[in-house]
């Protein structure tokens, strides 16, 4: 029965370790994503995209081969942004549309 109880501890131990670490991973994604609306805070007014605006929030630029489909070339386009992750194209996409609106 020692045994058993012993057996429990350290699986519970175990446990709460790996949830602690998870809860620490969420709480740094939360900050992440804080930052990120109070960076896109600034920017609500904007008219114009500015270097200044495009460094304080893209961290890179990923832009691969093209390749033709159906007589058409396309471009993968994978914008990493500073502090939530990176936008697909077509989230990129969307998000022009929605700032020229």
């Amino acid at each position: 029965m020692a045994n058993e109880y012993e057996a429990e501890q350290k699986r519970l131990i175990s446990e709460v370790e790996e949830n602690e670490k998870a809860l620490i991973e969420l709480q740094k994604q939360t900050v992440d994503m804080k930052m990120l609306y109070q960076g896109l805070m600034e920017f609500t007014e904007m008219k114009q995209l500015t270097p200044t605006v495009v460094n304080k929030l893209i961290e890179r630029i990923e832009i691969y081969n093209d390749e033709k489909k159906h007589s058409h070339n396309n471009v993968k386009v994978d914008i990493f942004l500073r502090q939530s992750g990176y936008l697909t194209s077509q989230q990129s996409s969307s998000l022009l549309i929605q700032w020229k609106e």
